[in-house]
C-alpha cells in the first residue's frame, strides 16, 4: 500500500515538472531572442546618408590644408644693406695719385750727365753733388721729369734711392718724395709712401735702372 502511494506521488511530481518544462519552451522564441535585439538596435541607430559622409570628409581635408595666401612667399628678396666706410679711409680720399710715368714709346730719356738741365736745377737749388744724381725725363717736354738722388755714387739700386725730385715744365722743383718722411716736400705722408714705394720703385726705376 505504501509503495503504491509513493509511486503515485512520484507520478504526480513528474507530470508537474513535464508540464512546467513545456510552458517554458513555448515562451522562448525559436531564434533564441536575437531577432528582437537586432531590431531594437536597428531602430535606435540613426541612419547616416552618403551626402553627409562626403561633406564631413571634405571639411576635414579643408581644415588640414592651409590656404595658399597664408603661406609666405620664399622668393622675396632681402633688403640690401648699404656698405659702410672703413674708419681711417679719410686720409686716402683727398690724395692725388695722378703722377704719370714718362711715355714708354722711345721718348724716355735717362741721363747722369752733370750738364743735364734737370740735374743742374737740383744741384744749383739743393747743393747736392751731381755724382749722386740721375735724371729721367721725356722728349718732348711733358712736365713729368724726375731726378733720382742715391746714397752712393757707385750704387744705383732700388734700395740705394734716397730722394726723387719732381720738376715741372717750368723747370721748378714741384715736390720731393723721400725714403725718410722728414725729407719729403709738398706732399702728404700717404702720397710720399705711394710715390716712393709704388710709382718710383715698382714702375719707373725697374724700366730705367740698366741705363743709370
Amino acid at each position: 500500500m505504501r509503495r503504491l502511494l509513493f509511486l503515485f506521488i512520484i507520478i504526480i511530481i513528474t507530470s508537474v515538472l513535464l508540464s512546467g518544462c513545456a510552458m517554458i519552451i513555448n515562451r522562448v522564441p525559436k531564434d533564441g531572442g536575437r531577432s528582437g535585439t537586432a531590431e531594437s538596435v536597428s531602430e535606435s541607430a540613426p541612419e547616416v546618408s552618403g551626402s553627409e559622409t562626403q561633406d564631413e570628409s571634405i571639411s576635414s581635408e579643408s581644415e588640414t590644408q592651409a590656404p595658399e595666401s597664408d603661406i609666405p612667399s620664399q622668393t622675396e628678396t632681402e633688403p640690401s644693406v648699404p656698405e659702410k666706410s672703413v674708419p681711417g679711409d679719410e686720409t686716402y680720399t683727398d690724395v692725388d695719385l695722378s703722377i704719370d710715368m714718362p711715355e714708354p714709346n722711345g721718348t724716355m730719356q735717362v741721363s747722369s750727365d752733370p750738364s743735364n738741365k734737370y740735374i743742374s736745377i737740383v744741384v744749383s737749388e739743393r747743393r747736392i753733388s751731381a755724382d749722386l744724381l740721375s735724371a729721367v725725363y721725356s722728349v718732348p717736354e711733358s712736365g713729368q721729369n724726375y731726378v733720382f738722388e742715391f746714397y752712393s755714387s757707385g750704387e744705383r739700386t732700388e734700395n740705394s734711392i734716397r730722394r726723387v725730385f719732381f720738376i715741372n715744365s717750368s723747370g721748378k722743383i714741384e715736390s720731393v718724395c723721400a725714403v725718410k718722411s722728414n725729407e719729403k716736400e709738398n706732399i702728404s705722408s700717404t702720397e710720399n709712401w705711394f710715390s716712393m714705394n709704388v710709382i718710383i720703385k715698382k714702375m719707373i726705376f725697374p724700366a730705367v735702372k740698366d741705363r743709370m
